[in-house]
């Protein structure tokens, strides 16, 4: 009976079949019929006026957390230098990343705006 079990485990192949396609899915067919691979630059100004409250807020919000901490030199503890440095990397990420975000809000092409490592950078915030 054993045997017979291993008779026919040994006649059975589990082989993995690779599939071939010979049209394109579905997914990718809009993008097949595009020849021009620049970057398209998307217009909402509602969004681009919302995102700059938003930095205008930020950049603001840090700068007063910031200047209330240093108003008491004497009272720094740890705390407050973790606190300084969140609100510092807060505020140039507010000020070096967000103007690509409200630039391409407002319609325009950040490759020709900020040169293509700029493109890069904006890609990575």
């Amino acid at each position: 009976m054993v045997t017979n079990l291993v008779a026919e485990m040994d006649s059975l192949t589990f082989l993995p079949t690779m599939t071939t396609f010979t049209t394109m899915p579905d997914i990718l067919s809009p993008m097949a019929n595009r020849t021009n691979l620049d970057l398209i630059p998307t217009q909402n100004t509602g969004v681009g006026i919302y995102l700059l409250l938003i930095v205008l807020l930020s950049f603001f919000c840090n700068l007063l957390v910031i200047s209330v901490i240093m108003l008491r030199p004497q009272k720094i503890n740890s705390m407050d230098i973790f606190i300084i440095a969140l609100a510092t990397s807060d505020m140039l990420f507010a000020l070096v990343i967000h103007p690509m975000l409200i630039a391409t809000s407002f319609g325009a092409n950040v490759e020709v705006l900020f040169s293509s490592a700029g493109c890069n950078w904006y890609g990575f915030g």
